[in-house]
């Protein structure tokens, strides 16, 4: 029998945007929490998943009862359970048919709201905060700084819960691809260098739009930053060092969001790390967009790898090995196209992890969260950047 894991959601804003970034001709669009429950109620075997199968029992929105009803009757068709509407957060993981809770509220409230449901025992599964109700995924923190990120893994370790990071870029079998080529596989040899960016400029004239205003967590960094950095960590980092910094350097350029608070709206990171001679450059902008063809470039002693079309929804990759005295230059590219939005990837992570008895995956460890988390941290630090002080603060349990 596959094992079930029984869903809530919270967050069903309902809103719709288009937006377009003219050099890389993609779309964002529609609610994340319905495309996360969309591609949740996909059925497991498509993906030659038989193990595991997905329910939704409950949806939140604390808007409205309304609007919590007419978000589960969106999915009628594809539930074979009866699901159940709530509009406050304490009523949903009191309810003994929840295993899960996915979180898609606003980054202001991910860390209150994760407190609650760890508190309650329920496992955590942190969507991508969209950009604001109705764009795809863009502020993918879990939280604003490291200690609350520390706060939550002392929760989840005190009730025995599962908390979990929906940096869905981790969860992707091409970013398994990846891993295997370059540290299994050692395709590219000794490793020297990784670039990445990533630049998106759909609000670059409207300064109060979430992405870009600080009073909600946005902000370059913490908004887009986090897929290069997530890539460079991926790449150059020993595992072995867990969540022990290389040395950090940065540089920001800020920007006003109309009411006197600043966010970064373009940041520089350098990574350094000096025992294995390795060096990361990445950089992300709210105000112009990254070139397509070279969104992650990693170079190493015997060739390079390329990610050509994004950093955080990546389906291809590109490998160019150098000529050497016995074998001629080599290039090829694999294709990895990704059914829905693939992040039923993520979904399929958790559910195994409860199944297995852990309280975190291992596509995205807690000290993965933490060290991108410290990271972004010193960044910040770096360039004296701060956000709201009831953002940056700790909860007392």
């Amino acid at each position: 029998m596959p094992f079930t894991l029984r869903w809530a959601v919270f967050g069903t804003a309902s809103s719709f945007a288009v937006y377009r970034c003219a050099t890389l001709n993609v779309f964002y669009q529609g609610n994340m929490a319905t495309k996360f429950v969309q591609d949740l109620l996909i059925d497991p075997a498509t993906r030659d998943v038989n193990d595991l199968e997905h329910v939704l029992t409950a949806v939140l929105s604390s808007t409205s009862r309304e609007r919590a009803e007419a978000f589960s009757a969106g999915f009628s068709q594809q539930t074979t359970t009866s699901v159940a509407l709530y509009t406050k957060l304490q009523d949903l993981v009191a309810d003994v048919n929840v295993d899960a809770v996915y979180i898609a509220s606003p980054t202001s409230k991910h860390y209150e709201h994760a407190s609650i449901c760890l508190k309650a025992g329920k496992a955590v599964l942190y969507m991508p905060f969209p950009t604001q109700p109705g764009s795809d995924c863009f502020l993918t923190i879990v939280t604003i700084n490291a200690a609350q990120a520390e706060h939550l893994i002392a929760l989840a370790q005190k009730h025995n819960a599962l908390l979990a990071e929906a940096l869905w870029t981790r969860y992707f079998p091409l970013t398994q691809r990846v891993l295997d080529l370059i540290h299994r596989d050692k395709i590219l040899g000794e490793l020297h260098r990784l670039t990445s960016d990533l630049s998106l400029d759909f609000a670059r004239n409207d300064p109060a739009h979430s992405i870009n205003n600080a009073e909600l967590g946005g902000g370059a960094l913490l908004a887009v930053g986090v897929y290069p950095l997530t890539w460079a960590l991926l790449a150059l980092h020993d595992p072995s060092k867990k969540n022990e910094l290389p040395q950090v350097s940065s540089s920001m350029i800020m920007a006003d969001n109309g009411r006197g608070v600043l966010a970064d709206q373009q940041t520089s990171v350098t990574l350094v790390y000096p025992e294995t001679k390795r060096m990361a450059l990445v950089s992300c902008s709210l105000n112009m967009c990254t070139p397509h063809g070279r969104h992650v470039f990693i170079e190493g002693s015997k060739g390079t790898l390329t990610l050509p079309d994004s950093s955080y929804h990546p389906e291809s990759i590109k490998i160019d090995l150098f000529k050497t005295k016995t074998e001629p230059a080599l290039s090829r590219t694999e294709e990895f196209r990704i059914p829905g939005k693939g992040l039923f990837y993520q979904a399929d992570a958790v559910a195994r992890a409860i199944r297995d008895g852990k309280t975190q995956v291992e596509e995205c460890t807690w000290d993965d969260s933490i060290l991108l988390m410290k990271a972004m941290d010193v960044a910040r630090e770096n360039c004296r950047f701060k956000y709201p002080e009831a953002l940056e603060a700790t909860l007392h349990d």
